[in-house]
């Protein structure tokens, strides 16, 4: 930037897109330089945002352009990228929609603003709201497609799904996108609407981006599904799969388990009792994904003490910080740091800090006293922790036949991070560790986990969910059987499940692929009887 007086914002973000990354880190430093001798040009605060957000440093690149847009309000381009940072990358909500309205007042006659309005007060409960704005700006411009995701989306939330259907096909006629027959495909109509199928289906064909291809696969193998047509439907899981398989680093993933039972020993453990937080606060939701912790979640989010948090990463991020799948050789485990190290190393004292710093991470309702649930599945793996730092709180354990849960997580279009479910075998193998890790949880926290079968819950739903209640301390709430109305909107791969009065369709559902499944049921082990010998227990005891 050698001159501020013909800056070009359109053409300078053109060419840091382009820049190599060193040069960038110069510019960058360069424009910190300048901005330190001239505060108050708004121009240097707008580039260096531009550059943060090429290395995905959101929320410095938010602090510069809030700068740039109180020393220059009427820029449209500072406050357009300020509204979409706050939106589509921090999620943000009600910070973008004060800014959104910003930029409405000077340009109302842009339909995408009234849109992205409608998203963020969908996104903070104000469903009604949303509709509302979207009608409006439907006279502006019926044609912004955005309006019509954003009102299926809507819909989705209130468990409206013929509404749904409607809205989102109407956004594929403006345009055939993957993002919008994604959203298609989660509703429970799908399969019965060959139109939207057809549709699907030439979109996946047109597609040259392979990520885009792979959840175009899984939407179509949804819909096939849903005709029973099984066969078909897991040609196309495996074909979703191909590709996010390709990047699975099979070592790593396993490493963790390993790491977390060397390091949660009885003699580790002994050693740092009572060092923890009193409070019986949190509700860890905790078990494999698909295992039924939505259910569990939405039960919960009934009762009128509970708040829902939804999924927190913190206690994740604290353990694969400090070395959770980091991979050390035998021979130089001595000298390098490893997740037991740091841990044995760890004064007693900063196991209060973490869990102080439990209740000041985002997501969690500092403010609030009541009980608060936590609904990160892969917790499982963080059980000794939490068990450390907050002794007093509660754990709940969600379990669903090894086959059915594993089959879900294959056929779920994941993030990276459960890349370990992209291939049969080795999900067979990953599920096994889970319960040998499990086990080790009850040898050494004996009672500590509340554990909940979801066959059980779908066929005694109101018993599992009282003693569910009575194990957390609270008496009962008869909104907790309510959880198909539920205020409480759900915002997981599972939300069209909690939606139905009682989902036992998903029990024994493996069977349609039973064929198909022998690697990964062979990687399970006993896993299977084990589990199936459970249930015939919870059977004859009278559950």
């Amino acid at each position: 930037m050698n001159s501020l007086q013909n800056f070009d914002p359109v053409a300078f973000e053109e060419e840091i897109q382009k820049m190599p990354m060193d040069q960038l880190m110069r510019k960058s430093t360069e424009t910190g330089a300048l901005l330190k001798r001239n505060p108050r040009q708004f121009e240097l605060h707008f580039a260096q945002a531009l550059m943060l957000c090429r290395t995905e440093e959101y929320g410095s690149a938010t602090s510069h352009l809030k700068k740039a847009h109180k020393l220059n309000p009427r820029s449209e381009i500072i406050l357009k990228t300020l509204c979409e940072i706050l939106l589509l990358e921090r999620k943000n909500y009600n910070d973008a929609l004060k800014f959104l309205k910003k930029w409405a007042f000077i340009r109302k006659e842009l339909a995408i603003i009234w849109a992205y309005i409608a998203e963020c007060q969908m996104n903070i409960g104000k469903t009604n709201e949303a509709l509302e704005t979207i009608e409006k700006a439907e006279g502006i411009d019926p044609k912004e497609q955005h309006l019509h995701i954003v009102r299926g989306d809507v819909y989705s939330k209130l468990g409206n799904a013929d509404d749904a259907m409607t809205s989102f096909k109407r956004a594929l006629e403006i345009e055939e996108n993957e993002k919008v027959v994604v959203k298609l495909a989660t509703l429970p109509n799908f399969g019965s609407d060959q139109a939207a199928l057809d549709v699907a289906i030439r979109v996946a064909d047109k597609s040259d981006k392979p990520g885009e291809q792979a959840n175009l696969y899984s939407a179509i193998a949804t819909g096939y599904e849903k005709r029973k047509e099984y066969d078909h439907a897991f040609r196309y899981f495996e074909l979703s799969n191909e590709l996010p398989s390709q990047g699975l680093d099979r070592d790593s993933a396993l490493a963790g388990f390993k790491n977390i039972r060397e390091t949660f020993t009885d003699e580790f453990l002994a050693q740092k009792s009572n060092v923890g937080l009193d409070s019986d606060q949190p509700i860890f939701i905790v078990g494999m994904p698909r295992s039924g912790t939505t259910l569990t979640e939405s039960i919960l989010a009934g009762h009128s003490e509970i708040i829902d948090n939804g999924e927190l990463p913190y206690f994740h991020a604290v353990m694969n910080t400090n070395g959770l799948y980091a991979e050390v050789n035998a021979l130089l485990r001595d000298q390098l740091p490893t997740l037991a190290k740091y841990f044995q190393d760890m004064p007693d004292s900063y196991f209060k800090i973490i869990g102080e710093g439990y209740f000041e991470s985002p997501g969690f309702n500092k403010k609030n006293r009541k009980k608060q649930v936590d609904k990160l599945p892969h917790n499982f793996m963080s059980v000794g922790l939490i068990s450390l730092v907050f002794p007093n709180a509660t754990i709940i354990h969600c379990r669903r036949h090894p086959v059915d849960c594993a089959l879900s997580c294959y056929k779920s279009s994941f993030s990276e991070f459960h890349s370990y479910a992209t291939d049969l075998k080795f999900l067979g193998l990953y599920y096994r560790q889970y319960w040998e890790l499990m086990k080790h949880w009850r040898k050494v926290f004996p009672g500590k986990m509340f554990e909940v079968y979801y066959e059980d819950t779908v066929v005694n739903t109101e018993l599992v969910a009282r003693k569910m209640i009575d194990h957390v301390g609270l008496e009962w709430d008869d909104n907790c059987l309510d959880h198909t109305s539920s205020k409480k909107t759900v915002s997981t791969a599972s939300q069209w499940q909690v939606r139905q009065p009682i989902y036992t369709t998903s029990v024994a559902k493996w069977k349609h692929y039973e064929k198909h499944l022998q690697p990964m049921i062979e990687g399970m082990g006993s896993c299977i009887a084990d589990y199936e010998a459970e249930l015939a227990t919870l059977a004859t005891a009278g559950r």
